[in-house]
């Protein structure tokens, strides 16, 4: 497994089992010295304290009874159902070449187990049908990122029925309680908002620029800021694929992942450029084993892919 995301899921469910709070104590703390687990030499960023939403939170506890071992197979399993339930809602008998990105996601979300499986099933839910809201909270509460959807259905909403739905502040509200709650000298998301290295294709190369590490993230956010509102007005005033949204946060994320692309999946527009774009996310294992030279080159070529993905659906509103 190249990922050491589980270790911190299952240290985590054993710090709710305890008592302990997640989210006060990171697991370097000598408060949580007692709680005893196997891996826990192997928690990335032992000095800061829990990032996942409340929700995520109970399925780590639910596990949290058992062993290491145990604890990890028991979450590939409900993974794994929960992919083998969400395929027919994703997949469609015409879009039968995205089938290929089944070894990926079996690789990320069963094996891996990362979290985003779960946030995503209720965001493909939200999507889906009537129940935006309840759906789209349930995404929210296990994984944060679901807030970004929330501007599009509500000036999707307002832009059809011109009047404001005031359930669509609840998951900004909350965002700013959990990062309320959750902000201290130690905590993960006062690191997250201070401290992260946007490692993306532009960054790499603003840095081999010599730009200062302020102003390229300056830089980035800027032009994240920028993408973000106009692909909100492509998809809602324009009537263009959601996917924009996803595809620009790729292009300017903090963090990029290949796991990431299961948010894309939902939203897929099917330009064909697209399955190229998901074909070269492989890219993204270079660090794993490559020189830092090569990832760059490889995250470049995916950029550029990505890039002119967009640009073929930008084409189309103007003709």
């Amino acid at each position: 497994m190249f990922e050491n995301d589980h270790y911190r899921y299952l240290w985590e469910g054993k710090v709710i089992k305890a008592g302990e709070n997640p989210y006060v104590h990171a697991p370097d703390s000598k408060h949580l010295d007692d709680i005893e687990f196997v891996k826990k030499d192997k928690v990335a960023f032992g000095e800061l304290s829990s990032i996942y939403p409340p929700l995520a939170q109970a399925v780590f506890f639910l596990v949290s009874p058992l062993k290491y071992k145990h604890a990890l197979f028991t979450l590939q399993l409900v993974f794994l159902l929960a992919l083998i339930w969400i395929v027919p809602y994703w997949f469609k008998e015409s879009d039968k070449y995205f089938l290929i990105l089944l070894p990926f996601l079996f690789k990320e979300y069963v094996q891996s187990i990362h979290i985003d499986m779960i946030a995503v099933v209720f965001f493909t839910l939200a999507i889906k049908h009537k129940k935006k809201h309840l759906f789209l909270l349930l995404s929210f509460l296990t994984k944060i990122l679901s807030v970004i959807y929330v501007p599009f259905l509500f000036l999707e909403k307002l832009h059809k029925e011109k009047k404001v739905d005031l359930k669509f502040f609840i998951l900004p509200v909350l965002l700013l309680v959990f990062l309320y709650l959750n902000h201290s000298g130690h905590s993960g998301s006062s690191a997250y908002i201070k401290k992260w290295y946007w490692n993306s294709s532009p960054m790499d190369l603003m840095m081999h620029l010599k730009f200062s590490f302020k102003w390229a993230r300056y830089i980035l956010l800027g032009l994240f800021a920028v993408s973000y509102l106009y692909a909100l007005k492509k998809t809602v005033l324009d009537k263009r694929p959601q996917t924009l949204l996803f595809a620009f946060l790729f292009l300017f994320s903090p963090i990029v992942q290949p796991w990431y692309l299961l948010w894309l999946i939902p939203l897929i527009s099917w330009n064909k450029s697209y399955y190229l774009y998901i074909a070269s996310s492989v890219v993204a294992y270079m660090p794993y084993g490559f020189s830092q030279i090569h990832y760059q080159l490889g995250s470049l070529v995916s950029f550029c892919i990505l890039s002119f993905a967009i640009y073929n659906d930008l084409k189309k509103v103007r003709t």
